[in-house]
């Protein structure tokens, strides 16, 4: 869904953002990788001087594997959300240009419109654990047992690498 930034009234637009609405599924799904339980929430884009905020609150719930035991997991994130978007800077740059801390707190506006697909994708990227592991913060095991990693087997027609012989005959003090 694209919301052209000339056309926003001043006080804003809102935005329910719910499962049934494929633009915002197909957002988490991308930005978080697995198919969504549930979503839902209420975004306010208005105005604010060049740029735009997106202002809210989103929840969401995706259905992903554990990262050490690879059984089902869900995944339920939600929060405050507060973006700011300001149009893209000119393309070409003759210098190298510092970021500020304060300029990786913003997005870029497309010719003049946001995607809200793209606010709500990176919502959720931010809002996400870097590893998923059963239990541990948002993540809920969705099937009974144990997070333990699976045995790792070698394969049973492969050989063991003949460079490494010389190993096994090795002993350490």
């Amino acid at each position: 869904m694209r919301i052209r930034v000339a056309d926003l009234d001043p006080q804003g637009v809102q935005v329910a953002l719910d499962a049934g609405a494929a633009w915002a599924r197909e957002a988490v799904e991308g930005a978080l990788d697995g198919p969504v339980l549930a979503l839902d929430g209420l975004l306010t884009v208005r105005p604010v001087g060049p740029g735009v905020v997106a202002q809210g609150h989103a929840r969401a719930s995706v259905e992903r594997s554990c990262d050490r035991c690879l059984a089902a997991v869900r995944l339920d994130l939600g929060g405050e959300v507060d973006l700011y978007f300001q149009p893209s800077p000119p393309v070409a740059v003759e210098r190298e240009v510092a970021l500020l801390p304060d300029d990786l707190d913003l997005g870029f506006l497309e010719d003049g419109e946001l995607d809200l697909g793209a606010v709500v994708a990176e919502f959720f990227l931010l809002e996400a654990p870097a590893v998923l592991r059963c239990g541990e913060g948002s993540v809920a095991r969705l099937e009974e047992g144990t997070c333990t990693p699976p045995a790792a087997a070698p394969p049973a027609d492969q050989e063991p690498d003949p460079r490494f012989a010389a190993l096994k005959a090795f002993k350490s003090r």
